[in-house]
């Protein structure tokens, strides 16, 4: 079972580096600097631009990084939880154990992103000079905290929903429901008309 995480986790990485270099959003001839492929790359969605395709990726990046948090976590709670409770001896110090590294996960998978894209936008013949020209009343610096601190506790937030799930029904379609209810709700129909402020 741990192999076919593994498995997953390449999938998942290789989905994420297609969508890097293959600019998902439609803006790439829009992109000045390195900072607006940034941009455009982890977008996401608003109802002032929505598109399937930034949409989708948008999905891949934030939804699927948590489905493997899913499978690794139904892992733990059909096979090793009686074991790790007896190893930790307490349920914060155990929950403390398996939520540490996968938020050492999410920091790295955020520094990963944020050095491909960099310099995918290099190659491209993106210029380096520390401006967002695409955003009028922005700069490189707010997008690189929102990219970074943004992303890191959005991330953390949709962990905590899907280990609360898993918690309480230790059933993994209740998590597959949660990611669904999660994907949905972050269209920017329902976010602007029925206040689901998720981004």
């Amino acid at each position: 079972m741990i192999k076919s995480v593994n498995h997953f986790f390449l999938i998942y990485l290789f989905l994420c580096l297609f969508g890097i270099i293959f600019e998902t959003s439609g803006f790439h001839e829009q992109s000045a600097t390195v900072w607006d492929k940034l941009y455009f790359n982890f977008y996401g969605v608003s109802e002032h631009g929505f598109s399937l395709p930034s949409f989708l990726y948008y999905c891949i990046v934030y939804i699927g990084i948590i489905y493997l948090f899913q499978v690794h976590l139904s892992i733990i709670l059909t096979e090793r939880i009686y074991y790790q409770l007896i190893r930790y001896r307490s349920l914060p110090r155990w929950f403390w154990a398996i939520i540490k590294p996968f938020m050492f996960r999410l920091i790295s998978l955020l520094i990963l992103l944020f050095c491909i894209t960099i310099g995918v936008g290099i190659l491209e013949g993106k210029s380096l000079e520390f401006s967002l020209t695409v955003v009028d009343g922005s700069s490189a610096g707010m997008l690189i905290y929102h990219f970074f601190v943004n992303g890191f506790f959005q991330m953390m937030n949709y962990i905590l929903i899907v280990f609360l799930m898993l918690w309480v029904w230790n059933k993994s379609e209740h998590g597959l429901l949660i990611l669904a209810v999660l994907i949905v709700t972050s269209l920017p129909i329902l976010n602007a008309k029925c206040c689901f402020h998720l981004d």
